[in-house]
Parts: C-alpha cells; sequence; structure tokens
C-alpha cells in the first residue's frame, strides 16, 4: 500500500513538473515573439551613414 501511495505521489510531482514547465515554456515564447514583433514594428535604424563611411575612401 505504502508503495502504492509513493507511485500516486510522484506521478502528481512529475505530471505538476512536466504542465509547469509547459507553461513556462509557452509564457516565455509569446513574450520573445511580442518583443519581436514590437521590434519590427518600430523598424530598422537608417544605415546611411555606415554604408556611406563603407563606400567612401
Amino acid at each position: 500500500m505504502k508503495t502504492l501511495i509513493d507511485t500516486f505521489v510522484i506521478a502528481i510531482y512529475a505530471l505538476v513538473i512536466s504542465l509547469g514547465g509547459k507553461y513556462t515554456l509557452k509564457t516565455i515564447h509569446d513574450q520573445v515573439q511580442m518583443m519581436a514583433l514590437e521590434k519590427a514594428a518600430i523598424g530598422l535604424g537608417s544605415m546611411e551613414k555606415i554604408a556611406r563611411n563603407l563606400t567612401t575612401k
């Protein structure tokens, strides 16, 4: 009986850890995606100055 209870408790802990990890990874993924979209919406800075420095002598 003790072995059965221990197995049940371990299964619950494994389930909680796996679901918690999945939630954490999804949250991180969503935040990184949102940050990338915000950066894309802002756009890149002007590259004209760098291009002139590379092309002129």
